[in-house]
């Protein structure tokens, strides 16, 4: 089955890349791959597995997940509905207070389910919030460094390819895609449809928890989304392969560095992080900056330090081509 997108010369003039990882897509991805009836697909096996061990020790949790799946898995299985934009404000707030990334601002529409809470009345609303901030603890937050860095690298990707080769070149390139002749888009999809754009745009959205087949949400109220799976050299849960060679490249200590500062880390907290002295981390911190890898910018008496998306794409072990 396939979805085909047909654009307009407006439509091409405001393709977007999602500015970071959403964990409202990635909840409810997420909870969806746990379905049984989805079977595990080897590439999330190991976060399968440690998922299903948290939740065996707890019994709150196994009602969490089990509630989580009626509110976010529909007997239709449809993955997305329409939303207005006024529920999409009301229900972005409770995980982005939840998320440890850098997603709290991020204009990407919500899932279906969310609708509920803004529909009903006071208490289930509150009572489905708990619930889904529980699940989110549960099924992404252990992972939301590597799902966030996984996000920038592949947007920082498709961003290079935009700007190298052209709007063209990023939507054919896209995880998916059977055909694009310039005006239509054709990907697969979990159900055949014709969406016409009308002018309002496409906003591009990676995911980790999305799976193969990518999704797509419209409405008459917002820019379509188009939510796609990034790339992965290993699965979640998993040491990244890229690890042995990055020290091979940068030595251990340098790589240790870089790994560190995917979270802001002044002079001194890098130095006691990686166990050295302040003037071998202040080193490691000017090698990183030359090479692009990391920005330093002062805060009162001290420097800060974190990682670009030219790191992150490093660490991720992903390269645009």
């Amino acid at each position: 089955m396939t979805v085909r997108l047909e654009f307009e010369r407006a439509d091409l003039l405001n393709i977007r890349l999602a500015a970071a990882a959403d964990p409202m897509w990635e909840l409810t991805f997420g909870v969806r791959r746990l379905r049984p009836t989805h079977g595990v697909d080897p590439r999330y096996a190991q976060w399968h597995h440690g998922v299903r061990t948290r939740s065996a020790a707890q019994s709150v949790a196994q009602r969490t997940l089990a509630m989580a799946w009626n509110l976010m898995c529909p007997e239709q299985d449809t993955a997305v509905q329409t939303m207005s934009a006024d529920r999409l404000r009301t229900g972005c707030a409770f995980l982005a207070e939840a998320s440890s990334g850098p997603a709290a601002a991020t204009a990407c529409p919500l899932p279906a389910w969310v609708a509920r809470l803004a529909a009903s009345g006071e208490d289930r609303p509150r009572q489905w919030t708990t619930i889904a901030q529980r699940a989110y603890e549960l099924v992404v937050r252990p992972h939301w460094t590597t799902v966030a860095d996984l996000v920038s690298a592949d947007r920082l990707a498709r961003g290079r390819t935009m700007v190298d080769r052209g709007v063209g070149d990023l939507l054919a390139g896209l995880p998916g895609v059977i055909r694009w002749d310039g005006t239509v888009l054709e990907l697969r999809s979990s159900r055949d449809r014709t969406v016409r754009l009308g002018g309002a745009g496409l906003t591009l959205v990676p995911s980790y928890f999305c799976g193969a087949v990518p999704t797509l949400a419209t409405g008459p109220e917002r820019t379509a989304a188009l939510v796609y799976p990034v790339g992965w050299p290993g699965p979640i849960g998993s040491t990244p392969p890229d690890d042995d060679r990055l020290e091979v490249l940068f030595g251990r200590t340098r790589a240790r560095c870089l790994r560190l500062l995917r979270s802001p880390h002044t002079t001194s907290m890098l130095a006691a992080a990686a166990s050295v002295s302040l003037g071998t981390a202040s080193r490691h911190a000017t090698a990183l900056r030359k090479a692009g890898m990391i920005t330093s910018s002062r805060r009162g008496g001290a420097v800060l330090h974190r990682v670009t998306p030219l790191g992150l794409a490093v660490l991720a072990g992903r390269h645009s081509g």
